[in-house]
């Protein structure tokens, strides 16, 4: 989807679909994870043969009473070291490199929640804010109308100075207030384009999510696949493969070499001859002054921080799923009391204006039901905002926010491509190239 046809009307959705496939901190978290792909490859390569070619040239001279001798050797050829037997090593590496990316996996998609989090906020404080400036042009409107009626009738006598004072005094007010949210909407704009990449231009009112369960039980039920939660998963069975690598440094390990080369010497009687060689070398770890025990007690200590992080991450879970839940039903009720608060004050502006024109009610309290319908409405719009906001808190402490469960149209990021194209390469680069999608 291009970034111009957004701009004409930019809904919530087409707003997240620029900031998933836009977001620096995806790019980058992205960019981390093919770099922790290639960690496979490498560990596999530990079990693969090794292939070089040497070739070396040396002139040695002997000197005698008579006639200085020269002798010239150049050897050229090729060797290779196969492992045989690794002690385990090459597995556990191999393991503990595919559990680093599958975590990291997790971790990109706790970002990528967090980036369509802070996605929806910044929208709907932009939206909210160009709202906000719009109810104080009104309320200005109001007041300069307000003041001119007082003027008006203190010409014709029915008011005093003093009224004249009180609305000269609210209309500064509520041009003070024009500027004041006018500079939030500038902030909110900023904020805007930081996060989402476009210009704030043709927001629209949104609503709740789609397919938010009413039930807290429920959304427990779906804490199980919080990417936060998976990640503090995987780093425990990650720590546990660290044991495996350090209790597998201290095995023995088997190596077949084998060697093929020319000599030239042309000072003996056959000037070029082959050199092959073929050899088992057998490496058993006797005692490396303790490190290797040291090691595998520090790995294991490691492994019981992860278990306890674990735990202590799914209680945060359950706390953040109950906190946003309490704070999405609190808005909801207070959104449904100010909205009654509202009907009231338009009602009791009414019945005041009414009473004005009669004489009967004073410039305070016209002014003061004006003030009062001014702020409910201003009120409303925050909590209409926040109330969005925090379904989609809710959304997110469930691990439900992703751009493939809000069904984003955007091209979705494929993990599993590169690292297809890595894994198991025994020759040069198979990735399409470095930003491989």
């Amino acid at each position: 989807m291009a970034h111009a046809d957004r701009a004409a009307a930019l809904t919530l959705a087409a707003a997240l679909a620029a900031a998933y496939e836009d977001s620096p901190v995806l790019e980058a978290a992205r960019a981390d994870l093919r770099s922790l792909d290639e960690n496979v490859p490498i560990a596999s390569a530990g079990q693969r043969p090794q292939v070089g070619f040497s070739t070396s040239t040396s002139v040695s001279v002997r000197s005698s009473s008579d006639t200085p001798e020269g002798t010239h050797v150049s050897r050229s050829g090729i060797f290779v070291e196969q492992p045989l037997y690794t002690g385990g090593r090459v597995d556990a590496a191999s393991e503990r490199a595919r559990l680093a990316v599958f975590l990291a996996r997790a971790r990109l998609e706790a970002r990528e929640q967090d980036v369509l989090l802070a996605a929806v906020e910044t929208y709907t404080d932009a939206h909210s804010a160009e709202r906000r400036l719009a109810l104080a042009l009104v309320n200005r409107g109001r007041s300069e109308r307000i003041l001119q009626n007082a003027r008006d009738r203190y010409r014709l006598g029915g008011s005093t100075g003093t009224d004249v004072a009180l609305a000269e005094t609210h209309l500064q007010q509520a041009r003070a207030e024009v500027e004041h949210k006018r500079a939030e909407l500038t902030t909110a704009r900023a904020h805007f384009g930081a996060i989402i990449g476009l210009p704030a231009e043709g927001l629209e009112a949104t609503m709740e999510p789609e397919g938010l369960s009413p039930s807290l039980d429920e959304m427990r039920g779906e804490l199980a696949d919080h990417p936060e939660l998976r990640a503090a998963g995987l780093a425990v069975e990650l720590a546990d493969a660290d044991v495996g690598v350090a209790d597998s440094s201290s095995a023995a390990s088997m190596t077949l070499n084998g060697a093929a080369f020319y000599v030239d010497q042309p000072s003996e009687d056959v000037s070029m001859e082959p050199d092959v060689r073929l050899g088992l070398v057998f490496d058993v770890p006797l005692y490396r002054g303790g490190a290797d025990r040291a090691r595998s007690r520090q790995a294991r200590q490691a492994r019981s921080a992860r278990e306890h992080d674990f735990r202590a991450e799914r209680r945060r879970r359950e706390a953040e799923l109950v906190s946003a839940h309490a704070a999405l039903e609190s808005v909801r009720q207070r959104l449904s009391a100010l909205e009654a608060r509202r009907r009231v004050a338009r009602i009791a502006i009414d019945g005041l204006r009414q009473e004005a024109i009669l004489g009967t009610a004073s410039m305070t309290d016209v002014l003061d039901a004006e003030e009062t319908l001014f702020e409910t409405e201003i009120d409303l719009e925050l909590l209409a905002q926040k109330r969005v906001s925090a379904a989609y808190r809710v959304l997110a402490a469930t691990g439900l926010l992703s751009a493939r469960r809000l069904g984003l149209d955007v091209f979705h990021y494929e993990p599993d491509h590169h690292f297809e194209q890595v894994r198991s390469g025994w020759f040069g680069r198979k990735s399409d190239d470095e930003t491989t999608r």
